[in-house]
């Protein structure tokens, strides 16, 4: 079987992905893969045998470290500001930030350091321009969380929150909370699934714990209400897929929301599933059966720079929204799997959150798709 890296990167809710698919020669080979118009900042990609596919996002760490005080770099920053001039001092360890000021008497010391990705510098022009004079590429982001082929196997780059090796061959690396990520999904396949299957994956085994947890709150003795025992047999009965036709998940992503921070009581987790059975049924009727997933989602997406704040109709904020309306998607797939307001039929609205795409590491092909809402939607009435 052809290796394959595959990447799936957020951009949002709204707007047209930014990023681009791009073949370009360089000194010593080509680069096929992903970049930030106008960068060199490739999250995804391959220059002859090394593939990589990061993801695109860092998240804040604060940990204390024991440091010599020799070894901090101070920094001194003047800020201009309405005629005024002010001195910042930021003390660095490397690339990460001194978030208290270090003793002088001490020689070495614990300290909080802050780590972030903002932090330092985000492009790779440098090893492009290196490698235009014949020399092999090797892209400082690689550092970054993320996933590296070198030809011989698979290996993480940075510190992502999961790494999963499903099966031998494959590896699944993100930085989403481990409670809301794929990682259960991976984990459970017994063998590697067809890239078409893959990317029109629709079931969350991650909420089965989940689910299976919640309902340990909800003994048939406890729950009398007529409705919210109907609500239960949906929930039990569901089989942890998001298709559009599935109250279950309907059910499930909304008792989410109502249940408490901490699932240590029974009457507050009855109250929650009270308050989603009157919701649901408020918003979308009484019938359960009619609480489809693709109705109840309705995912709203709107246009870069829209704004739902009322205005007056001469003003250009009312006549900006008149022209560029949102767009309401129902259709299958949870926020986690790769179909996410994707529909089956290809000529129905794609939404614009994600840009995904596999690479075939033989071929040197892309594959890739980008679901995007129809442009003429937006425009509309322009």
């Amino acid at each position: 079987m052809n290796p394959f890296l595959a990447a799936r990167l957020a951009t949002g809710g709204t707007g047209i992905p930014f990023y681009v698919e791009t073949d370009m020669d360089y000194g010593t080979g080509r680069f096929t893969g992903l970049m930030v118009p106008g960068t060199l900042v490739a999250p995804f990609g391959r220059t002859h045998a090394d593939a990589w596919a990061l993801t695109a996002r860092g998240h804040r760490r604060i940990e204390e470290v024991q440091v010599a005080t020799r070894d901090i770099w101070t920094q001194f920053h003047r800020i201009a500001s309405l005629g005024d001039e002010e001195v910042v001092v930021s003390r660095r360890l490397g690339n990460r930030l001194l978030l208290e000021q270090p003793s002088r008497e001490r020689s070495s010391q614990r300290l909080p350091l802050l780590s972030w990705p903002g932090l330092e510098p985000g492009s790779d022009t440098r090893q492009w321009l290196r490698a235009l004079k014949g020399e092999a590429p090797e892209p400082s982001l690689l550092r970054a969380d993320g996933v590296r082929w070198t030809g011989a196997g698979w290996t993480p780059t940075g510190r992502p929150t999961s790494i999963v090796e499903g099966t031998p061959g494959i590896l699944f690396v993100t930085d989403a909370r481990p409670e809301s990520s794929p990682q259960a999904t991976v984990a459970g396949m017994v063998s590697a699934p067809e890239r078409e299957a893959w990317m029109q994956q629709t079931l969350s085994l991650a909420a089965g714990p989940r689910l299976a947890r919640i309902l340990t709150f909800y003994a048939d003795s406890l729950i009398t209400d007529p409705r919210e025992q109907e609500a239960l047999r949906y929930l039990k009965n569901w089989n942890l897929e998001y298709g559009a036709a599935e109250p279950g998940a309907s059910i499930y992503e909304r008792l989410l929301d109502e249940l408490p921070d901490s699932m240590g009581a029974s009457q507050p987790m009855q109250e929650a599933l009270s308050r989603t059975v009157r919701t649901l049924t408020r918003q979308y009727g009484p019938e359960m059966s009619s609480w489809r997933w693709e109705t109840v989602q309705e995912r709203t997406v709107r246009y870069p720079g829209a704004t739902s704040t009322p205005a007056d109709g001469g003003r250009t904020e009312e006549r900006f929204v008149q022209q560029y309306l949102p767009v309401t998607l129902r259709a299958p797939g949870h926020p986690q799997s790769l179909v996410w307001g994707a529909p089956p039929s290809a000529d129905s609205l794609r939404i614009t959150s994600v840009w995904e795409g596999t690479l075939d590491l033989r071929s040197g092909t892309l594959f890739f798709r980008r679901p995007a809402v129809e442009f003429n939607r937006f425009l509309g009435t322009f």
